[in-house]
């Protein structure tokens, strides 16, 4: 897996994060707020610092570790 697919599926974690949250009500603020339903994160991957970005990349590092951990192989 090179570089480049790990972002993509980086990318993809984050915009399937995005989506599940705006379906329960969330969107963009510029300050968190549990009572508003408010986060800095709902915006585009490419905007998001590279800090978030770095959870987004862990979060698919893991993912791949489990599966081939459960046997599963990854192939192009």
């Amino acid at each position: 897996m090179t570089a480049d697919d790990l972002e993509l599926i980086a990318e993809d974690v984050h915009n399937s994060w995005m989506i599940e949250r705006e379906l329960q009500g969330w969107k963009y603020g510029e300050q968190y707020s549990l009572e508003q339903k408010l986060h800095p994160s709902m915006i585009p991957y490419c905007e998001l610092s590279e800090k978030e970005k770095q959870l987004d990349r862990s979060t698919a590092k893991q993912v791949i570790r489990s599966l081939m951990r459960l046997g599963y192989r990854i192939e192009k």
